[in-house]
């Protein structure tokens, strides 16, 4: 299931319209429609709100198939808080498998970002 249908899911499920969902979790009504047409990607600190607004896990919104924008180095930090926070990296750093797949997905979309960012 791609991210549109699941916030449309979602937001059905809490029985809000689109500009309910806005105005209760803070995004634009504007935001939340493009989103859920897919005319706009969901950047990675989207996701971590949603998640935790809508306590969801983090990896719902953020599978493998995720298109989301993602900025130099901007998700690193969010996603490792994340695992450590859901229990899929523990306190020796050891990642679960599922934890070892984001963080591998991540790097997939930070390495070109990075090699880009050191052409200009």
């Amino acid at each position: 299931m791609n991210f549109n249908t699941k916030l449309k899911e979602v937001r059905a499920n809490l029985g809000l319209t689109q500009e309910q969902f806005a105005t209760k979790f803070s995004f634009s009504r504007t935001t939340v429609t493009e989103l859920e047409n897919g005319n706009k990607k969901p950047t990675l600190k989207t996701i971590q709100k949603l998640s935790h607004l809508t306590n969801t896990k983090l990896s719902y919104w953020l599978d493998e198939d995720a298109d989301t924008e993602i900025k130099l180095f901007d998700g690193l930090k969010i996603i490792i808080d994340t695992l450590i926070e859901v229990g899929e990296i523990n306190e020796s750093g050891k990642c679960s498998d599922k934890g070892t797949n984001l963080l591998l997905k991540m790097l997939e979309k930070e390495i070109p970002l990075y090699m880009n960012s050191k052409k200009n």
